[in-house]
């Protein structure tokens, strides 16, 4: 019974190893535990209706959970902050940073959502529509390929220049007449 005892730590030891990736290739990561190199292994993560890609990165710290002790049947877990790899927020927070520096950020105090991309850009596809219910301010030029319809005044506070005809509803005379007195604004009606 005694030595029943003495093989517990070992193994418990066998079945949950830390140790660092050594490489990664597809869906399956090699990590080395001390002296012990594991064959691929996969790794755990959201498979399922909802699913996430996100591989563990070369030299980043993770635990290997193995069954019965046998590291070639191992699933590793990573995500371990480490001095390589350090915790990229701090508090109530929700924060995904990616290798080049771009950050998605929630922060619950401030109740706000942060997207900064760094040398990235953004695309958004929705064939079905999408909504944006804010008060919104835009810093940058504007390019817009399809029609545009405005349900509300619009107010524009520098030069409008107009490329094509433009056919102007209630108000044409006081727009026609407000374009009259600026040379910068071109006012064509049909």
């Amino acid at each position: 019974m005694t030595s029943a005892h003495h093989d517990i730590p070992a193994t418990i030891g066998d079945m949950i190893r830390k140790g660092v990736i050594e490489s990664v290739d597809g869906a399956r990561a090699v990590i080395k535990c001390g002296d012990i190199v594991s064959p691929p292994l996969p790794w755990f993560s959201l498979a399922g209706f909802f699913s996430l890609w996100v591989a563990p990165t070369m030299g980043q710290q993770a635990m290997v959970l193995c069954p019965d002790g046998d590291i070639g049947g191992g699933v590793i877990l990573h995500g371990l902050f480490s001095d390589a790899f350090p915790a990229p927020g701090e508090g109530p927070s929700i924060v995904l940073k990616c290798g080049d520096g771009s950050t998605f950020t929630y922060d619950a105090d401030a109740k706000k959502l942060s997207v900064s991309l760094v040398a990235a850009a953004l695309e958004i596809t929705a064939p079905n529509g999408a909504s944006l219910i804010a008060d919104m301010d835009h810093d940058g030029n504007l390019h817009v390929t399809g029609d545009v319809t405005f349900d509300a005044n619009v107010s524009i506070g520098g030069d409008l220049d107009v490329k094509g005809n433009s056919t102007l509803g209630d108000g044409a005379d006081k727009a026609a007449k407000r374009a009259d007195d600026s040379p910068a604004t071109t006012v064509m009606m049909k």
